[in-house]
């Protein structure tokens, strides 16, 4: 014909596919596990299914998130591929995809035996989707969203406080680290800047700032015990935040920056297990707010 027209993004995308784009995109298949190792970084962390819900049991016994590992492991067990990328992969195309020292890998029992091994490398140029490749295996593919979420989780509770803290209550915060200090107190029920009670405080702000201390929830854990604080920024700790209530204080630790990214490195004070967990960006935007920016300007 004489006609000419434009297809669509999706049609021609499959017309112009490799033969692999065709593959069965099934990867695996297994009816149970009861036992999921972490390796991520220098973390690695064991859960298991004891009496019917899962365990934090390596390096130390803690609760878990039960729908999280669930909903995980019923990824992994009928795993399917969103895409399939490389099927004989070169050692370039490997650090490309960041699977020449996989970012995080886990290991999936059950009695005792290893059902499977998947690594995870770095994520697509959506950020939505991270590319994986099944150990022993030359195959490289994309995991779905939610697969990339699961499996990049964070399967501990993610509650930083031991015990509730209610923003309510706070009556005094302390920021202490090299380029930014301040105190403030609650009096009748307003805040006030303690070294200089005069400045108008921006009362917005702040309670910005107190509410998500006190609904803090941990991005993920970055070691579950014994950390080398030194390497996180939290020894010598570069940032201080100690939190009055009339129940007594608490203190978190705020350590340097991971990465470029806009995360921190942090602990709580009190935990004696040395552990080391992220706050997300946009929590660390509400915590570390400079002690400028608290201070209302004068009309």
């Amino acid at each position: 014909g004489k006609a000419v027209g434009v297809l669509s993004e999706v049609i021609v995308k499959k017309l112009i596919a490799s033969p692999l784009f065709y593959r069965d995109r099934n990867i695996t298949r297994f009816p149970d596990a009861d036992q999921l190792v972490l390796e991520r970084g220098p973390r690695k962390a064991t859960f298991a299914r004891i009496d019917g819900n899962w365990k934090l049991t390596e390096p130390f016994a803690s609760e878990a998130d039960q729908q999280q590992l669930d909903d995980a492991l019923d990824g992994i067990a009928r795993l399917r591929a969103d895409e399939l990328v490389v099927e004989k992969p070169t050692p370039e195309d490997l650090v490309r995809f960041g699977l020449d020292k996989p970012e995080t890998r886990w290991q999936i029992k059950n009695a005792g035996k290893l059902l499977l091994e998947i690594n995870l490398g770095k994520r697509d140029e959506s950020a939505t989707r991270c590319y994986a490749q099944i150990a022993g295996k030359d195959l490289v593919f994309l995991l779905d969203v939610k697969q990339t979420n699961w499996l990049q989780g964070e399967f501990r509770t993610r509650t930083v406080w031991a015990t509730p803290l209610d923003a309510v209550q706070i009556d005094s915060i302390k920021v202490t680290s090299l380029n930014n200090n301040f105190e403030l107190a609650k009096r009748n029920n307003v805040w006030v800047s303690v070294p200089k009670p005069t400045d108008r405080i921006n009362d917005v702000l702040v309670n910005a700032m107190l509410a998500s201390l006190s609904g803090l929830k941990l991005e993920r854990y970055v070691v579950d015990k014994g950390a080398s604080l030194n390497l996180f920024g939290l020894d010598p700790v570069e940032t201080t935040i100690e939190i009055g209530t009339p129940m007594g204080k608490r203190t978190l630790l705020i350590g340097r920056q991971e990465g470029g990214s806009k995360k921190y490195y942090a602990r709580v004070a009190d935990n004696k297990q040395g552990d080391v967990f992220l706050i997300s960006e946009a929590d660390s935007m509400l915590i570390m707010k400079p002690a400028a920016s608290l201070i209302k300007a004068e009309k």
